[in-house]
């Protein structure tokens, strides 16, 4: 069985600043609140840095784990099976993973976490932040999933437009997307051979399910086709690239605005990975 498709997080700088959030609290959960007294104590640090890093290596384990489910075992095709493996993997594993972390870490000090109030006092806010970071990431699979998008709007295409250029030359054989643009509440789909239609989907919707590697969102209103692109060069400023055509698809990008062909910043790194791939 072939995995199936799953939604693109995008979650770096969350799981950073979760570790880092979590980790800082947890230091001063249960104890007086003594600023100064915590950042002029090397104690303080170390003890940070290995909050820290135990919490980095839980995130990534969490996303990790979730990432791998998401292939495997939908939230909305069966919920029940997936709700007990993301427990498993992503509450259970973590969770233990934390205790026998903290377990060394505590024997190299001389202490016993049986004994030391860890337990008590530390572990369930740790179990919280975990359960907490599991929520996150079913209320975002929700939300960016298949079954977002109602049917009707997904599968209905409806023909505005059809002109034949005789004239045009294509280098590839066959009919192929020449970009998606949105518009509106619709999503306008250029075809190499003269068509365009409107879809009633999303921009978001079309990347995440699509299995064609040819294709790329470079901002957010505009998916294009790799096939079509000559080059790209800097754009309005140094996070951002503009696009450069090649002459055979021109005519049937003449009606774009210049802003359409630009890479935003948030789009520019995959941008770059998926055309050296297309290209190589």
């Amino acid at each position: 069985m072939s995995p199936m498709k799953t939604v693109h997080y995008r979650n770096r700088k969350l799981r950073l600043i979760a570790a880092f959030t979590a980790s800082f609290y947890i230091l001063f959960h249960g104890r007086p609140f003594d600023i100064y007294r915590a950042f002029t104590s090397v104690s303080f640090y170390i003890a940070f840095a290995v909050s820290f890093g135990i919490g980095l290596l839980l995130v990534y384990a969490i996303h990790r784990a979730t990432l791998w489910l998401d292939t495997r075992c939908s939230w909305r095709e069966r919920p029940i099976e997936r709700s007990l493996m993301q427990f498993t993997l992503g509450i259970l594993a973590p969770a233990i993973i934390d205790l026998l972390l903290i377990s060394i870490y505590f024997q190299a000090l001389g202490q016993d976490v049986l004994n030391n109030g860890f337990l008590l006092i530390d572990y369930p806010v740790i179990v919280f932040f975990i359960i907490l970071l599991n929520v996150y990431y079913l209320i975002h699979y929700l939300l960016l999933s298949e079954s977002h998008f109602p049917t009707s709007q997904k599968t209905e295409l409806t023909p505005i437009e059809k002109k034949q250029d005789s004239g045009q030359s294509n280098s590839r054989q066959g009919q192929f997307v020449l970009y998606y643009q949105r518009e509106g509440k619709q999503v306008r789909a250029v075809i190499n051979l003269g068509s365009h239609y409107l879809l009633n989907t999303t921009i978001n919707y079309i990347i995440h399910e699509s299995d064609d590697r040819t294709l790329c969102q470079i901002n957010r209103r505009m998916i294009i086709n790799y096939e079509i692109i000559d080059t790209y060069q800097q754009g309005k400023n140094k996070t951002s690239l503009t696009i450069k055509i090649k002459p055979d698809y021109l005519n049937q990008m003449e009606n774009l605005l210049h802003d359409s062909l630009q890479v935003t910043k948030d789009k520019k790194e995959a941008f770059l990975r998926g055309f050296y791939d297309h290209y190589q």
